[in-house]
């Protein structure tokens, strides 16, 4: 998270149209920023999905849009391939041992229906080109 919010305020910072969309929406800019680097960098995509047909979340980019769909790109598949496995063996771990009935179950369960609708969205997000 921390070296994600490094690299967007480093490629934010030359980009004029994103200081003046930031000018607009200051608030915007920084709680999304905040949450992005506690929660997880996979917020920094609100600041440009349009999520909901928000104009707060239709972020402005001269060119910098496409350096940071990239790096997203390349994060997301890094934790399908090194982080998604190992949850996904731990799922086949409880389904093994854990008889019907135990919360594990039901958590083993939930992870592999999140990872594959992870990896759909994943695919889906491959498609989707927000450069302008």
């Amino acid at each position: 998270n921390l070296s994600m919010f490094i690299y967007f305020r480093k490629v934010t910072l030359k980009d004029t149209e994103f200081a003046r969309w930031g000018r607009g929406f200051r608030k915007t800019k920084t709680t999304m920023s905040i949450l992005g680097l506690i929660l997880s960098f996979r917020l920094f995509k609100l600041f440009y999905s349009g999520i909901f047909g928000l104009d707060n979340c239709l972020a402005r980019f001269e060119n910098s849009v496409k350096a940071l769909v990239r790096i997203q790109r390349w994060l997301g598949v890094v934790s399908l391939i090194l982080v998604y496995p190992v949850l996904t063996a731990g799922a086949i771990i409880v389904f093994s041992q854990v008889v019907w009935g135990y919360q594990a179950l039901v958590a083993a369960i939930e992870v592999l229906i999140i990872y594959v609708l992870f990896i759909i969205l994943h695919i889906l997000e491959f498609k989707f080109d927000p450069a302008p």
